[in-house]
């Protein structure tokens, strides 16, 4: 009986006609599925974590996609959702079975996308200072250029900068832990 309840979801967003009513209701839904991932993690059962993953993407897609229709109260609501899906998520990465780790990075994937959305907006720096320090370490041992740690600081979003730093973590020059710290809220 689990497909009633995604279709239940669908009806109620179909007939939300308030858009940030409805981003709410994303989120809600995201929420939903972020626990779901979390009571599966641990289980054998890869379909259902990919089904959860999916769906909460699907969710979270959709929220950054619209994010910038929020009022601040909202956005900074959703910033502290997003914040928190993040850290579950790369919890619940080391907990699932080999075959859902590309599911969980999606749904990762499409957290980060909400973060950077939302520090876009905030204008906050693409690059976070502490960041910018920790290329400029690296270019001073000789595993970046000048080259290329100008081009990644120079880079003109948050979305972009996850990129191209995303880039240099999965050559192994840069280490997963830098490209997290572009999950700051603050």
């Amino acid at each position: 009986f689990y497909f009633i309840k995604p279709l239940q979801e669908n009806v109620q967003l179909a007939f939300t006609f308030d858009q940030k009513a409805k981003d709410e209701l994303r989120v809600q839904i995201a929420g939903e599925r972020l626990d779901e991932i979390q009571k599966l993690a641990t289980s054998n059962n890869v379909q259902a974590i990919t089904f959860a993953t999916n769906a909460y993407h699907q969710a979270m897609t959709a929220v950054s996609d619209n994010i910038a229709s929020l009022d601040e109260q909202k956005l900074n609501q959703v910033e502290e959702e997003t914040a928190k899906h993040n850290v579950i998520l790369e919890q619940v990465r080391v907990q699932v079975p080999d075959q859902a780790e590309n599911a969980i990075d999606n749904a990762l994937e499409a957290s980060w996308k909400g973060t950077d959305t939302i520090a876009d907006l905030k204008d906050r720096p693409a690059v976070p200072t502490d960041l910018v320090f920790r290329l400029q370490s690296l270019e001073s041992q000789g595993l970046l250029t000048s080259e290329e740690v100008n081009k990644l600081v120079s880079v003109k979003s948050r979305v972009e900068a996850r990129e191209e730093i995303g880039k240099y973590v999965n050559e192994g020059v840069v280490s997963e832990s830098d490209l997290f710290r572009l999950n700051e809220t603050a």
